[in-house]
């Protein structure tokens, strides 16, 4: 739970999120990390930080780590679907739109030096 009080008022936010992940190890090549993330998100009314009112975010992914150490590459799937409700909005997103609903295949190279 997030609580702040702000000179207008004060409101309380609730954040969550669970990740699940097992690497598997293969000798000449490295390891695969099949990866979940769940995350939800409840804004207050007078959230003045984060107005979306509702987010519900899914992330279905695989790290691969190449026997170079520092190196991560990743491919993953996430979703993102919620309500905008605050003192900011009528529950309508931009494109006028009650629920906000998106999806995306994002891949990624970390590397730490």
């Amino acid at each position: 739970m997030l609580q702040r009080d702000t000179g207008a008022g004060s409101y309380t936010d609730k954040v969550w999120y669970g990740r699940a992940a097992y690497a598997v190890a293969f000798d000449s090549i490295g390891s695969f990390e099949p990866v979940f993330l769940y995350s939800q998100f409840e804004g207050d009314k007078m959230s003045a930080q984060n107005p979306s009112g509702e987010e519900t975010q899914m992330d279905f992914g695989v790290n691969y780590y190449p026997t170079v150490k520092g190196i991560r590459v990743g491919l993953h799937y996430i979703h993102a679907d919620g309500e905008a409700k605050s003192q900011y909005s009528k529950g309508l997103n931009k494109a006028g739109v009650e629920d906000t609903k998106n999806s995306s295949v994002v891949g990624e190279l970390l590397i730490n030096f």
